[in-house]
């Protein structure tokens, strides 16, 4: 914890969002000092916040901040009139919001940042930001999907890196939730399409594997899950350790003890490592949750199967809404300015506003 004596502004450092450049600031538990830090780094008169209390016992401060000329008066109307109407006893942290104003069942359509950076730029682009006392991350909203493939050090590097790492991000989305289904698919259902050497490649790995491939996968996928789940609920010091000493050595026995087969711990930790490249935790789960569905399905009915579920997921997406605004923008309904900024990172001087949240589209140049 630092303190300024003259702005008596304390901060934290970052403890989810790490990042390679920019600051290294967090918000606190402090209501005060957390909108002080937003007004540090926006010196407008047009930034303006709303308070309202929530919780009938707790009391607790609740703020909606937003640009005036920025952000479009519909979309803070409806925030405040969802906000006004929440009757509970009392609101401990921000995320107790989170369950009223997420009300999109596959992918989060709000996304919750400790970092002043992120919210001051999401806030330039024209979203809202909820500020809530005793909790020291914010929720930025609406967010579509594209959103959760930005991090802030895409405009801290050069654009061509940017891009790159977009790239990989897009990859290891697909990766994450397709890898294990396909695999499983291709081994049950599709083995004439491999080589004799492969073919025995793939029964040698098996021999003495008596569990069926599909719940060989599920639980190896578990395991994962539990080793990550233990590795963000232990100190930094303790997580990585404890992680990486279970995966080596209960991975090492499964194969010894024909548990398992190489290939298949492979794949799944292929899988599982695409899904950390994302820094919300509910769009992760959302990834964990899809890649056990593709699971079930891919083992049961092989590629069409797969086919379905994507034909489903493209049609779930392509009608869910955040906030009224389309998820999939700007792919679905495609903008050609600004799908400029959306997989790829272009230069700053040729960015815009997206005009989807507001018709202020300049920003100026470099």
């Amino acid at each position: 914890m630092k303190n300024n004596e003259n702005n008596v502004i304390s901060y934290n450092t970052l403890n989810k969002e790490k990042n390679i450049y920019g600051s290294n600031m967090s918000f606190t538990d402090s209501y005060d000092i957390n909108l002080k830090l937003i007004k540090k780094r926006i010196k407008s008169n047009n930034l303006k916040n709303i308070d309202l209390n929530i919780g009938t016992i707790s009391n607790t401060k609740v703020s909606i901040i937003y640009i005036d000329g920025i952000c479009k008066k519909e979309l803070i109307n409806n925030i405040y009139k969802k906000l006004k109407n929440i009757n509970i006893d009392s609101l401990t942290d921000i995320s107790y919001l989170s369950e009223v104003l997420n009300t999109n069942l596959i992918f989060p359509i709000i996304n919750l940042s400790e970092r002043p950076d992120k919210v001051c730029s999401q806030l330039l682009e024209g979203k809202i930001v909820i500020l809530s006392d005793n909790s020291p991350n914010l929720i930025i909203l609406p967010y579509l999907f594209i959103d959760f493939f930005h991090t802030m050090d895409d405009y801290y590097t050069g654009y061509i890196q940017a891009s790159f790492i977009r790239i990989i991000r897009l990859l290891s989305f697909f990766i994450a939730i397709y890898l294990p289904g396909l695999y499983l698919s291709l081994t049950t259902h599709f083995l004439g399409l491999f080589n004799i050497d492969t073919l025995v490649s793939l029964k040698r790995q098996r021999l003495g594997v008596f569990m069926p491939s599909f719940l060989e996968c599920l639980l190896i996928i578990i395991f994962l899950n539990i080793l990550h789940e233990s590795d963000l609920r232990k100190s930094d010091n303790q997580g990585s350790s404890i992680s990486l000493l279970g995966g080596l050595i209960l991975g090492e026995a499964s194969i010894r003890a024909h548990l398992c087969s190489p290939n298949m711990i492979i794949v799944c930790a292929i899988s599982t490592i695409s899904s950390l490249l994302f820094n919300s935790y509910e769009f992760n789960f959302s990834i964990k949750l899809l890649r056990i569905i593709l699971i079930i399905v891919a083992s049961i009915f092989g590629c069409e199967g797969i086919i379905s579920f994507t034909i489903i997921l493209i049609i779930l997406l392509t009608i869910t809404k955040s906030f009224d605004i389309p998820y999939l923008y700007p792919i679905i309904p495609f903008d050609k300015d600004s799908i400029k900024d959306s997989f790829i990172r272009i230069k700053n001087k040729n960015k815009h506003r997206n005009k989807i949240f507001t018709n202020n589209i300049n920003r100026g140049s470099l």
